[in-house]
């Protein structure tokens, strides 16, 4: 009583807690977001004349890149959704003859319903259409994946038919009449489906399973999130395509990998749109990289409150209950029932990912729209410029699907993809690994040869890989300690430390082979391997279809020919040299171990560790006596480099003769009298490094080179003879330094008389 008389009123969901003794502050943060009214408004300012010119601008820079859908695909997207109504139409009425043996009594109906980018608006030409599938109860799950899935692979106008029965949300992918298609399914528990069902009423999910109810929750919350969006439809679909854009280009589009997905980009642009409700299209992607740039992720993203009903099997998001809601990394919950958090895949690596893009994406777009004079003008291009995947990081993981025909490897590649964000989990645990990022593109490679035997050995190994349908993911190595992070970098750590990965991988292709034996799809043929591999052995044609271009390394004899070039007018008497210059580089490694280049990358400017993958033997690597013969049960990536090369040779100019301790070196020298009158001023340390070139000849050494042979040879007549002309030389040039400096004394008297 005493507390509530003596401080101001505390709100009821915090008075709760006053006798617990205290809790967290993340807990009391957590309250006070949810006590913050959802529909707050920042600002209700209309455009300026600038901003809607801003607007236009970008509408320009996004019409060459074709994210509007054109009239003539839109009409194909149509024919194609009646040809898949008509078809549904005839299968439930065969199915329903062949299940029950006779005729309907009554009128059979099954319903389509979009949802996704095609409802919203926001479909490109080349997207894929989500449609949901409403059967009524004689149609089971079951039937939908076998009886259906069948009746589909019979038409002549259906390809790259694919069945992801066992995902969180179970699908059918496929590409029908041209366009592709995500195909769900809900079944009712009436004897049809009628034309004017209401999907926004909650009680629709009451008696309906898990499956079911996630399945019917797309379109729900896409018909939710067009409600919810107080902004003019066109500067909603400007800027969700802008984001769209931004995200695709950027790497950060994949929902099984944990990366974002088109429901996650929609909530968070109508998110904005709810807090500046008249702002234009160019307004709403700089605040939404304003807002998102800063924002605590643990703190949820609600778009309005949500009721919970407690039907039986269905379990809303509520992180107060359950303490596995609290820990997820990033929580965009959906604004319908059962909501739930859309970004539950995101991991630590993703969100550092999309953290580090979000905030590039404020720098740019705060450029733009903040113009002043004499600013130079940003393009809006910029934003969504791809970056070098390929060149960011020294090492990568690569994750392979093999499989005897396209057709297999279709239905394998869904299966491998969904686990790999498992071993993500894995490997961010795993000691010297800081993140692990995903690189969002699956490359296929079609078989280099055929063969009309068996797929598979009579010792029940399989053929080399030549044979097999390939597809690869790559992940990127961070190395570092994330818990240590340095300006948003993690920590860097020793070079000597390494990382082994052989059970990682191992425990992944053991979970590949669990869902092996589930997969009704499941051919002898298909399998998977995880490999290591550096940048340098990354294969040309992978920089090709990901339309970038390799980073190119300059080697020692090119630095030492620029040097050269720039130090001709000076002569100069020494080239400065890094140690890791001389070293050089290596492409592979050799029992297991990578040499890591020292070279500043994106992910860490210091020294990386030794990566070892267990079993010693890079999956690119061929024999020495047969270099284009694969090894025997790897993958064979068709132009890449063995990774079994030392490092280069530089060839440099001719050296005089030394012994091996005199080779390029860095070296400390006393700061003695000898070398103080050419550092008097600004430098009063005790010591100086020294760095010598191999280019300077014994007939026109320099002055740090004459002092080198002092040093070691100072009983010798020549190293006399040389002390004496450097000290001259010295004396000579303090004498031209007090001439110099009477000069520019008698200059300024002058200028200021």
């Amino acid at each position: 009583a005493f507390l509530f008389l003596s401080f101001p009123p505390i709100s009821p969901l915090r008075s709760a807690f006053v006798g617990c003794g205290g809790l967290p502050t993340s807990t009391f943060n957590l309250i006070a977001a949810m006590e913050e009214p959802i529909d707050r408004i920042v600002s209700d300012n209309y455009p300026s004349l600038e901003e809607m010119m801003e607007t236009k601008s970008l509408e320009k820079y996004l019409l060459p890149e074709k994210v509007s859908d054109t009239a003539e695909s839109a009409d194909r997207r149509l024919q194609s959704l009646g040809t898949l109504n008509s078809f549904v139409g005839e299968w439930i009425q065969e199915h329903y003859k062949n299940k029950r043996n006779t005729e309907p009594v009554f009128e059979l109906k099954a319903k389509i319903l979009t949802f996704g980018s095609f409802r919203l608006g926001v479909n490109t030409a080349s997207g894929d259409i989500d449609v949901l599938i409403c059967f009524p109860e004689c149609v089971t799950r079951r039937d939908f994946f076998d009886a259906f899935y069948k009746k589909l692979s019979e038409r002549d106008d259906v390809e790259e038919l694919h069945a992801a029965e066992d995902a969180f949300v179970p699908a059918i992918k496929l590409e029908f009449a041209g366009i592709e298609m995500d195909l769900l399914m809900v079944h009712f528990n009436t004897d049809t489906v009628k034309d004017d069902l209401n999907i926004a009423d909650d009680d629709i999910l009451r008696d309906l399973a898990p499956e079911c109810a996630r399945s019917l929750n797309g379109p729900r919350v896409t018909n939710k999130i067009l409600d919810l969006c107080p902004c003019e439809p066109d500067n909603f679909r400007v800027c969700l395509r802008t984001i769209k854009l931004w995200a695709k280009r950027r790497g950060l589009v994949s929902n099984s990998l944990g990366l974002f997905g088109g429901v996650h980009m929609a909530m968070l642009v109508c998110k904005v749109c709810q807090l500046y409700p008249n702002a234009t299209a160019s307004v709403l992607v700089f605040k939404f990289f304003k807002t998102f740039a800063s924002w605590d992720w643990r703190n949820p993203v609600r778009l309005c409150h949500v009721d919970d009903q407690h039907f039986p099997g269905l379990s809303q998001w509520d992180e107060m209950r359950n303490p596995r809601d609290m820990n997820q990394c990033m929580k965009i919950l959906t604004p319908m029932y059962p909501s739930q958090n859309a970004s539950y895949n995101v991991g630590i690596s993703t969100v550092f990912q999309i953290k580090r893009e979000l905030q590039r994406g404020a720098s740019i777009v705060t450029s733009i729209m903040e113009k002043g004079e004499g600013r130079k003008e940003i393009p809006w291009s910029r934003l969504w410029k791809a970056p070098p995947f390929f060149n960011q990081y020294s090492h990568y993981l690569v994750v392979t699907a093999l499989a005897s025909s396209e057709d297999n490897l279709v239905n394998y590649e869904g299966l491998v993809e969904s686990t790999i964000r498992m071993l993500m989990s894995e490997l961010e645990h795993a000691g010297i690994v800081a993140y692990i990022i995903p690189i969002p593109m699956s490359f296929r490679r079609r078989s280099e040869k055929k063969s009309d035997e068996e797929h598979t050995l009579e010792d029940g190994k399989h053929h080399p890989p030549e044979y097999y349908w390939r597809t690869f993911w790559f992940l990127g190595f961070i190395f570092g300690d994330r818990r240590r992070e340095r300006n948003g970098l993690p920590a860097p750590v020793s070079s000597s430390a390494t990382l082994d990965i052989a059970q990682h991988t191992t425990t992944f292709v053991e979970r590949i082979n669990v869902k092996e034996q589930k997969s009704t799809h499941f051919h002898p043929s298909m399998h998977c391997k995880v490999d290591h591999i550096t940048r340098d052995a990354l294969p040309e044609w992978l920089f090709t279809e990901a339309n970038q271009i390799r980073k190119k390394k300059k080697t020692l004899a090119k630095k030492l020919a620029k040097v050269e070039a720039t130090t001709t007018a000076s002569s100069p008497s020494s080239v400065s040299l890094g140690v890791g210059d001389v070293n050089g580089d290596a492409n592979g490694h050799t029992n297991g171990d990578v040499n890591v280049e020292n070279n500043d990358d994106a992910e860490n400017p210091t020294k990386r560790p030794t990566l070892a993958n267990g079993n010693g033997q890079h999956f690119l690597e061929t024999p020495d006596n047969n270099p284009s013969t694969p090894t025997k049960g790897t993958p064979n990536v068709p132009g890449t480099p063995s990774s079994t090369t030392t490092t280069p040779k530089f060839k440099t100019a001719p050296t005089p003769k030394r012994k091996k301790k005199e080779e390029i070196t860095e070296i400390a020298l006393p700061f003695d009298r000898t070398l103080s009158s050419s550092s008097k001023r600004g430098n009063r340390s005790s010591s100086k490094k020294l760095v010598l070139s191999t280019s300077t000849s014994p007939s026109t050494s320099s002055p740090s080179s004459s002092h080198h042979h002092h040093h070691h040879r100072r009983h010798s007549s020549s190293a006399s003879s040389s002390s004496r002309s450097h000290h001259s030389s010295s004396r000579k040039r303090s004498h031209d330094r007090r001439e110099r400096d009477r000069d520019r004394d008698s200059y300024r008297r002058g200028k200021r008389d």
